[in-house]
């Protein structure tokens, strides 16, 4: 086989195995031996470079923003769904890129007397502070 031959191989086996299809059926689809199809998956598994975390996360982000650009006029226009899907793709790179770190609340207790300063504020649901006690 070619160096050309097998690069069409390898480019074909590639797209059927991320299409979701098993050795087998790729083996069977191509007439080539189950082993061969393993070999070659192999081969172009280690030639590939290893994933990089920074470079997936901007091209997840490019992509959310390719969505927005593509709905925001619609948005714009009053469409509640369009602007909905907006909001969740901004929710969505905000995960992406860590923005939505939730809030540390520190409580320092005094051994001796540990039910002091515990009431001094409390943290509710809606993320407001309310001074006082607890009732």
């Amino acid at each position: 086989m070619s160096r050309v031959e097998r690069w069409v191989d390898d480019k074909k086996l590639l797209a059927m195995r991320k299409q979701g299809m098993s050795v087998v059926a790729i083996a069977d689809s191509l007439r080539l031996e189950v082993p061969y199809v393993i070999d070659r998956l192999n081969a172009i598994a280690k030639s590939l470079k290893p994933l990089d975390v920074n470079e997936i996360r901007h091209t997840i982000g490019e992509q959310i923003d390719d969505l927005i650009e593509t709905w925001l006029p619609e948005a714009k226009n009053g469409n509640i769904k369009a602007a909905t899907f907006i909001l969740r793709a901004l929710d969505k790179k905000a995960d992406l890129y860590g923005a939505k770190v939730p809030a540390q609340l520190n409580i320092n207790i005094n051994p001796s007397k540990p039910w002091e300063g515990v009431y001094d504020r409390v943290l509710i649901d809606d993320n407001k502070v309310i001074d006082g006690e607890v009732t």
